[in-house]
């Protein structure tokens, strides 16, 4: 029971490594490599959270600005998601 509860721990803190590097790659992705005029300046990625597997990961973002930026940044960025 002892190593099960082990390996889940270490299991876990992988996956946050995993989604904090992910989070840090997507944070300058967007900030200096996607050339979309639609994406607000103040766009950040607050969090990632990938499944086990790695095959799916949910993205949140945060964008600053009024409800017309918002919608524009996150119409360029699920344009710009490979699914």
């Amino acid at each position: 029971m002892n190593d099960q509860i082990l390996e889940d721990c270490l299991v876990d803190r992988r996956m946050a490594r995993v989604n904090a590097t992910l989070q840090r790659g997507l944070g300058a992705l967007i900030a200096k490599d996607l050339a979309d005029p639609r994406i607000a300046p103040l766009t950040s990625v607050t969090a990632v959270q990938a499944t086990r597997d790695l095959g799916v990961a949910t993205v949140y973002v945060s964008v600053l600005g009024g409800e017309k930026e918002r919608s524009a940044t996150l119409k360029a960025l699920a344009s710009a998601a490979v699914m």
